[in-house]
């Protein structure tokens, strides 16, 4: 399956290392493209957390997404930093379901 999603067209995987070597990967970005949206996911390694990189990088990430396009993201209800990060970020809650909750954003030209 990841192989499968680095060779997609339309999925975009940002990994951003530490250095300029490669040898230390610190978080990634991905965005699965679903017919007509990007699902969004973010990680971080715990070391770099609360330093407010997953601003800067997501922000970064979202700068070479194609425009006119939303943007989804579902939040475990609990994870209080990814709700910060995304409501931070413009993105609406838009529906709960279960345990987590569903984030919307529209990238414009």
């Amino acid at each position: 399956m990841v192989q499968k999603k680095i060779k997609s067209k339309k999925d975009k995987l940002f990994i951003i290392f530490l250095d300029n070597f490669l040898k230390k990967r610190i978080s990634y970005v991905r965005f699965d493209f679903m017919k007509s949206f990007y699902k969004v996911s973010i990680a971080i390694s715990s070391k770099y957390r609360k330093k407010g990189l997953s601003v800067k990088i997501l922000n970064l990430a979202e700068s070479v997404i194609k425009k006119n396009i939303s943007l989804l993201a579902e939040v475990n209800k609990n994870n209080k930093a990814s709700i910060k990060l995304f409501t931070k970020l413009e993105y609406r809650k838009i529906k709960q379901k279960n345990n987590f909750i569903v984030f919307k954003k529209l990238l414009r030209k």
